[in-house]
């Protein structure tokens, strides 16, 4: 299985300047700031959101990939601002990425518009424990025999519009194509298109269609998503990835409020989990991947504090 799996690494990496680099999530949808920094600051309070994905169970050395998003609003800013951090584990491979996010708003008639910007520091890291006579035969000049690492800047831009009934938005990752010569690795650009609307179905259900188109100029793939939430905040929903899984996925959220005498302090939580069925040849050697999401949000509501008047006029 091992020997397999190297395989399969090594014949995405012969093709790597035409692949997809960016990990992929399969519930996107509650992320977006990852691959948008427009989104800085949409959600109108301070959000904190954490995923875990585990794909391809059942080969050793598969993907793993751990994602940390903050943004909030900042008034003095007109936007917002967010941070960025993920870790990707492939194999012999490892991602870091580390990124700052701004994004101005415009209020556009009904909705609002925000122009961002990231900017970050990508590493990768290669390790060499998987060298074997069975599949290097003979040396090969752009293979490193020893761990290397190395980083480059990495930029971003993207348009996000959203109104309390739909989104849409218009991103690109590694803007700046960085060169990793230690590691014979060109950083490829990649392009985003989503969008998502809120659909009330009934008093208590809400539909909720979401796509997401993501390319490389070279590679294209398609999420299509639905979910239903109901009033008790669970949801249900499925995903439908082009020539890759199916992924059913469930979920909760939740809201509550705590007073005090000059303002009230809104929290918010969500959790969420998604099981990918693969659809493709993969699916012989793998169980499927998992994923967990836990986001919670919070904000801070001064009260209007009515104080009594008197004038000596009017006793």
């Amino acid at each position: 299985m091992r020997l397999i799996f190297t395989l399969a690494l090594l014949s995405v990496a012969t093709l790597h300047l035409k692949a997809q680099q960016d990990p992929q999530y399969t519930q996107w949808m509650y992320d977006k700031l990852s691959f948008n920094p427009g989104v800085a600051g949409s959600e109108g309070a301070n959000c904190l959101s954490a995923f875990f994905r585990r794909q391809w169970t059942g080969f050793e050395g598969s993907p793993q990939n751990i994602l940390l998003n903050y943004h909030g609003p900042v008034k003095l800013l007109r936007g917002g601002l967010g941070i960025t951090f993920y870790n990707d584990q492939l194999g012999q491979e490892t991602n870091n990425i580390v990124r700052l996010n701004y994004s101005y708003h415009l209020k556009l008639s009904s909705g609002t518009l925000g122009l961002g910007v990231g900017l970050g520091l990508l590493q990768k890291k290669l390790g060499n424990s998987w060298l074997t006579p069975e599949v290097l035969p003979e040396f090969d000049p752009s293979i490193n025999t020893a761990n290397v690492a190395a980083g480059t800047f990495d930029l971003n831009f993207g348009a996000y519009y959203w109104t309390p009934k739909f989104y849409v938005g218009l991103s690109s990752t590694h803007l700046t194509e960085g060169s990793l010569e230690d590691l014979s690795i060109e950083v490829a650009r990649h392009y985003y298109l989503m969008g998502g609307y809120n659909a009330q179905i009934t008093p208590d259900i809400t539909l909720r269609p979401n796509l997401l188109v993501k390319s490389d100029a070279q590679k294209h793939i398609f999420d299509l998503n639905v979910n239903a939430l109901h009033s008790t905040g669970f949801w249900l929903g499925a995903s439908y990835r082009l020539q890759d899984a199916i992924a059913p996925m469930l979920g909760y959220q939740t809201t509550w409020m705590i007073s005090s005498p000059t303002s009230d302090f809104e929290n918010s939580v969500r959790i969420g989990y998604s099981y990918d069925l693969t659809t493709s040849e993969i699916k012989t050697y793998s169980s499927g991947s998992h994923e967990i999401m836990l986001t919670y949000c919070f904000n801070f509501i001064p009260k209007i504090i009515v104080k009594p008047y008197s004038n000596p006029r009017f006793l």
